[in-house]
């Protein structure tokens, strides 16, 4: 009995020593790519916020999840573009849907690399809000860093976006519209050239 608990003994270390540190805790990994910040937009607040880090992160998906679905919604996403831009982007003749902002941003995303864009809204205000719609205002300023690529890398102007609540009590955006407020091209133009 005593030879087999001895045994036991030297077969219980001889799996310690050997065992690969198979009880030592290892390296945690770094996390691949990049984390989403997006959350549910139970507030208009929530939903500005969902739609500047989309941008900001380069996130496509989350930036759709911004606008009117019209399974939760009779409203159809509306885009106005900014003075001008109609007649000098084509795309914007056919109708601009949720489709079209998610592809310009893609394209702008596939430009950058790794860059990020600098996104900055100022002087922002909600104009008008009932329990199932807002009006938020604000001016914005988007800067494209110059390994992009892009012809021009500063776009300004006034951004006016008419917010809706869906039947899933989440605020989306229902119409954008765009105002150029100076010399410098306006997200339309940034649009109208990325599409």
């Amino acid at each position: 009995m005593q030879k087999k608990i001895s045994l036991v003994i030297i077969l219980f270390f001889s799996l310690i020593n050997f065992s690969c540190d198979l009880f030592n805790t290892r390296t945690p990994e770094t996390a691949s790519g990049t984390r989403s910040t997006y959350s549910f937009p139970d507030r208009p607040s929530v939903l500005i916020s969902n739609f500047t880090n989309a941008i900001v992160e380069k996130d496509a998906q989350n930036y759709q999840l911004s606008f009117t679905d019209s399974s939760y919604t009779p409203r159809v996403f509306q885009f106005l573009p900014s003075q001008g831009a109609v007649t000098q982007y084509p795309a914007f003749l056919n109708g601009w849907t949720v489709k079209s902002e998610q592809q310009y941003l893609s394209n702008v995303i596939s430009k950058l690399g790794n860059d990020r864009l600098m996104l900055t809204l100022t002087e922002a205000k909600y104009t008008l809000f009932l329990p199932d719609s807002a009006n938020y205002l604000a001016n914005y300023s988007i800067e494209l860093p110059t390994r992009s690529g892009m012809s021009q890398l500063k776009y300004v102007g006034q951004i006016n976006l008419s917010l809706v609540c869906d039947n899933r009590s989440k605020w989306v955006v229902g119409t954008w519209a765009d105002y150029k407020t100076g010399s410098l091209p306006s997200w339309s133009d940034l649009k109208g050239l990325s599409y």
